[in-house]
């Protein structure tokens, strides 16, 4: 099915589609193709689209295959209900670049080749402004096949013959800062509020949409506990409330409602990035402090102390323990420990009588 602007028509749209028709002496119907004109806006007949195809488009043998601009509006709308709201931003900013490419091609006319075509045509453009893009290319690719992964499972085409290639691309090993110089950081940080914010991601690994949806009923201080129910994951987990957040949020703790509130707008923050780039400025730590890089040191730290990797996997909340594998990677002290004590046996053997 697909909806086309008529032109020299003000408010009216072509909608194609196709009706089974019973063919004398045949088992298999055929499908022919029919075409309605409505005086409405576009909305309206996306809506008589849409709803059309959920009464017909289960019932056809003969998958029919429309362009992929012309899924776009009703894939939006599902992912806008079935997805989070940063993830649809995400995949609508990055159709700026898939859709002049792909979108008025169909399924079918996907082709390796021509991947590859939009693979070098989008490098050399991210490659004309000074940048590496082998991620962003590679995100890009995910998107389309998240959208063709739509349309396969709406009966509107068949999934490609072919296995997408990504680039190569590795992803950057975060350097860890040092505890003192996280202290300076937070030092900076004269807002009561913000620093409880920060200290729940620095000294309990939350994520800063983790932290800036936390509510009050779902801290537990008798157990000095919290409940994070609105996950990227989606699947709800425990976190310790470190005492440094505690001694701040406990003497204002209300019975309901959302822990942190922008006084201003009186809904939860949506950025902390003015804020900590002008701590990181004046606390002098040689790098920006982002919230994230905040999780990274608890994670780093709990999986030195502990070296339980499983438990680093569940604090974090990662579903696949891939996920969690890059902080072994990212531990200077692991790794200088450890190059000790093999040098100490080494040695020790040195000095041991031959057999």
């Amino acid at each position: 099915m697909s909806i086309r602007k008529v032109k020299d028509a003000p408010e009216t749209y072509e909608i194609a589609y196709y009706i089974p028709v019973e063919v004398p002496g045949r088992k298999r119907k055929k499908w022919k193709l029919k075409r309605k004109w409505l005086q409405c806006s576009e909305a309206d007949a996306r809506v008589w689209e849409a709803e059309y195809r959920q009464q017909h488009i289960g019932n056809l043998r003969d998958i029919i295959n429309p362009k992929i601009i012309n899924v776009i509006p009703d894939y939006l709308a599902w992912l806008k209900l079935h997805r989070a709201e940063k993830t649809y931003k995400d995949y609508k900013a990055s159709l700026v670049f898939i859709l002049p490419f792909f979108g008025n091609l169909t399924v079918p006319h996907l082709t390796p080749s021509l991947l590859t075509q939009y693979k070098q045509q989008r490098a050399d453009s991210i490659r004309a402004k000074g940048k590496a893009g082998n991620r962003s290319i590679n995100k890009e690719l995910d998107i389309l096949q998240a959208i063709i992964k739509y349309m396969v499972d709406n009966n509107m085409a068949r999934k490609l013959p072919f296995k997408v290639e990504k680039l190569p691309y590795k992803r950057p090993i975060p350097q860890i800062p040092h505890p003192a110089e996280i202290e300076e950081f937070m030092g900076e940080i004269a807002d009561p509020t913000k620093q409880a914010m920060a200290r729940l991601m620095q000294l309990a690994g939350l994520r800063f949409k983790e932290v800036r949806l936390l509510r009050w009923e779902n801290l537990d201080w008798r157990k000095n506990t919290g409940m994070l129910v609105d996950t990227k994951g989606g699947t709800p987990r425990h976190f310790i409330i470190p005492e440094e957040a505690r001694v701040i949020l406990h003497p204002t703790r209300q019975p309901g409602g959302y822990v942190f509130l922008n006084l201003k707008t009186g809904n939860p923050y949506t950025s902390l990035k003015t804020l900590f780039n002008a701590a990181s400025r004046r606390a002098n730590t040689g790098q920006r402090i982002k919230p994230h890089l905040l999780r990274h040191f608890y994670l780093t730290n709990l999986l030195d102390a502990t070296g339980d990797l499983r438990l680093v996997q569940e604090t974090a909340g990662h579903k696949d323990i891939k996920t969690t594998q890059i902080y072994t990677h990212i531990s200077t002290a692991r790794l200088q420990d450890g190059h000790k004590k093999a040098t100490d046996y080494i040695n020790q053997r040195k000095q041991a009588t031959k057999p």
